[in-house]
């Protein structure tokens, strides 16, 4: 079953902020049912596992909670949602990246010199005395539940987002400290 062709967007905003109806989790329904998503938030929000394809074949294959927290590639954890990549070197079961410290979840067997990944609402806003880190605000996207900051960080090539409760006193030009919480995953470089 398509569930995205039952999704026609003309419906109300559910709590997920997606439009139209949702199709029943699987485990209402009473035996196992295929459900086919070409959106990747949806799917987390309606299936107790989840098979993620790519050019074919399963990708990852696991709970919401896994795909989401411990993608096996990047390309997966933009799929199924916003994902922040940063270089850093794992040291045993931490790296170091220009926006401090963070554990990882598990490293790669031999991998020392990476992507880390983390999600935007893992980053929080704070003086910039009192961080790992700092940078300027470059750009704010208020959504009234929250808002997606935009941080051009110091030792960073590219801007990163983050996800902050509304309501938000920053704006575009301001000096903000960088705060990392939670853990992350390692990947090799992308070539």
């Amino acid at each position: 079953m398509r569930a995205d062709d039952a999704h026609d967007g003309h419906g109300a905003k559910d709590d997920t902020g997606l439009d139209g109806p949702k199709p029943p989790p699987v485990a209402r329904v009473g035996c196992p049912t295929p459900l086919q998503f070409t959106d990747g938030s949806r799917a987390l929000s309606t299936a107790d596992l989840v098979a993620v394809l790519r050019e074919g074949r399963v990708a990852q294959c696991g709970t919401p909670e896994e795909l989401y927290h411990w993608p096996v590639n990047p390309w997966l954890a933009s799929f199924v949602g916003d994902a922040v990549l940063v270089p850093g070197t794992a040291d045993d079961d931490v790296a170091a990246t220009a926006l401090g410290r963070i554990p990882l979840a598990a490293a790669p067997e031999g991998l020392r010199d990476g992507l880390v990944l983390f999600r935007p609402e893992q980053l929080r806003l704070s003086e910039p005395d009192s961080a790992d880190a700092a940078g300027v605000v470059t750009d704010v996207r208020f959504f009234g539940h929250d808002a997606l900051v935009t941080v051009a960080v110091d030792g960073l090539d590219r801007p990163i987002d983050i996800r902050t409760p509304s309501p938000l006193r920053v704006e575009p030009g301001v000096r903000v400290g960088v705060c990392l919480t939670g853990e992350a995953t390692l990947h090799p470089r992308i070539v």
